[in-house]
């Protein structure tokens, strides 16, 4: 399974055991961190032209931080780590372009309140990326928010604004789905 199409998966039944996507990213090898960083490009958006780690090495590093696999863990174990991919390339564009930090990132995230951060979890496993906000929708909020909270004033055309965006969307994905195994 592709690290990056994992971040699409829809919902499915949770099982008891949370896992943690972070253990799961510090157990792939050097090669697979280093495709992450190779697909995402200066702009944001992802290359896919290379072939994603296979699927063993997803399974080894799992089985490092204690996971039994079936499919439905595996499916929900790379959505998390590819959230975390995610979130770490879009970090080290974001420290390169603005000097901010995951610590300074997260921080933004931790301020927002508990039905904010639940809003944007259900988004996450509900799997409708593509729908378009409804009026009460959370979404533009915030990811709007977190992006003034980091100090940056929005404008069209922000070169800053798809990092932002991704990196939330990694935080939330891994957040979301490690619950999930």
């Amino acid at each position: 399974m592709a690290l990056w199409a994992a971040l699409a998966v829809t919902s499915l039944p949770a099982p008891a055991m949370a896992g943690s996507a972070t253990c799961i990213w510090d157990n792939l090898s050097q090669s697979s961190r280093d495709w992450a960083f190779s697909i995402y490009k200066p702009d944001g958006s992802l290359r896919d032209e290379d072939a994603p780690p296979p699927d063993e090495e997803f399974e080894r590093a799992a089985t490092a931080c204690g996971h039994e696999i079936t499919d439905e863990t595996f499916t929900y174990l790379t959505a998390a780590a590819g959230g975390i991919a995610l979130k770490k390339a879009a970090a080290a564009r974001l420290k390169t372009l603005a000097g901010l930090d995951e610590t300074t990132l997260d921080s933004h995230w931790l301020a927002l309140s508990a039905k904010q951060r639940q809003a944007a979890e259900a988004y996450v496993l509900a799997g409708d990326s593509e729908s378009p906000p409804k009026e009460d929708d959370l979404r533009p909020m915030l990811f709007m928010g977190l992006y003034v909270l980091a100090g940056w004033t929005p404008v069209a055309e922000d070169p800053l604004l798809p990092h932002f965006v991704n990196y939330y969307a990694g935080l939330v994905s891994a957040s979301a789905y490690e619950k999930l195994f």
